[in-house]
């Protein structure tokens, strides 16, 4: 046997034979450096001798591989903290006193647009749907971690606790902007666009918002952080059934990993297909041509729905079919909860043909 160790070749065939040895050495990934006195040899040896060789197996030695679980565990770990995304713990109603608070938090629109227009008189975005609104907010501290919320809330005190959603109409099948959708964002009103790859779609509490992991921080020239986002909406105000000409408001919310919130900012708005003309409309305290926003034109108590229950079976052949007629109902009943102003009459039996289509 030719190596550098200071064995006898007597000795090493007392421990070890030549293929075992060489298999070792292979393992180790060069020659064993090893050096010993002759009493440490013979004291090991005469130790192997008394032990039953016959039994040892290279299979049994530590393997040089063994950090491989450890990193793999540390990636699993890693993926998870990655994928994990704080749920909603406070409700739209909670901020109706919020101001920008310690952090400075704001938005601002950054670009001009025949898409959407900002009136400082109401303080109201007027927005056409499907189309891209970049927003970009800063806040004057660095926040690792941190998250971004965006959720679309009713603004009148009666409908707070009614979670925004798309109508009947746009969230079809037949819809050709649903044909590639995640089914997860169909009923979402608001899409997060330029962060769709570590964005999720929220449905805590039934109310729907998108919430979006913030990456590296980046700096303004007056060193507050800042992050530009785009947003577009799949619904408008004025659609019955979803929104039903209900006024709304954008809520930001900047949150750590426990899903605490610690900042605000609100941005009143309005989609619709004309932004331009329902800004002249609302500065001139007009109402809008597709319906009024409140209950001053509801229908004289004379000419009041029947409030008879009815309960009608009916056998129809086809599943569109059958959901054209549940969401011609809604639409029926969603019309007459704005013209009468019984909505809360109205409600329990348009959630229970919600729940037919689910």
């Amino acid at each position: 046997m030719t190596n550098t160790n200071t064995f006898s070749d007597s000795q090493e065939s007392a421990i070890i034979d030549e293929e075992t040895y060489n298999a070792i050495e292979k393992d180790f990934g060069g020659q064993l450096p090893v050096t010993m006195n002759d009493d440490i040899l013979a004291a090991s040896s005469q130790t192997l001798k008394e032990d039953d060789l016959s039994s040892f197996n290279i299979a049994n030695l530590p393997s040089f591989e063994s950090d491989e679980p450890v990193a793999k565990r540390f990636k699993e770990e890693k993926e998870e903290e990655d994928d994990y995304y704080p749920p909603m713990n406070t409700l739209p109603q909670y901020f109706d006193d919020a101001e920008s608070g310690m952090l400075n938090f704001q938005y601002e629109i950054i670009e001009t647009s025949q898409d959407w227009v900002y009136s400082p008189v109401v303080r109201k975005l007027y927005m056409k749907m499907d189309k891209s609104l970049p927003l970009q907010f800063t806040w004057n501290q660095p926040l690792p971690g941190v998250y971004l919320r965006a959720m679309m809330a009713f603004k009148p005190e009666q409908y707070k606790n009614d979670p925004v959603m798309r109508c009947l109409n746009h969230m079809a099948a037949s819809n050709p902007v649903n044909q590639n959708m995640d089914p997860e964002k169909i009923k979402h009103v608001v899409h997060c666009v330029t962060h769709d790859h570590c964005t999720r779609y929220d449905e805590t509490n039934g109310f729907l918002s998108t919430i979006t992991k913030l990456g590296a921080p980046k700096l303004t020239r007056q060193g507050l952080q800042y992050e530009k986002m785009c947003f577009k909406f799949t619904c408008t105000n004025s659609c019955t059934g979803g929104m039903n000409r209900r006024h709304t408001e954008l809520i930001f919310t900047l949150e750590n990993a426990r899903g605490k919130v610690l900042d605000c900012a609100k941005l009143s708005i309005r989609v619709c297909c004309c932004p331009k003309r329902d800004k002249r409309r609302d500065e001139k305290g007009l109402p809008m041509e597709d319906g009024p926003s409140n209950g001053d034109n509801a229908m004289p108590l004379a000419k009041m729905p029947s409030e008879h229950i009815y309960n009608v079976q009916l056998s129809i052949p086809g599943k569109e079919n059958y959901l054209s007629v549940l969401k011609y109902a809604y639409d029926v009943m969603a019309g007459q909860a704005f013209k009468t102003g019984q909505h809360d009459f109205f409600k329990p039996y348009m959630e229970d043909i919600l729940h037919k289509t689910a």
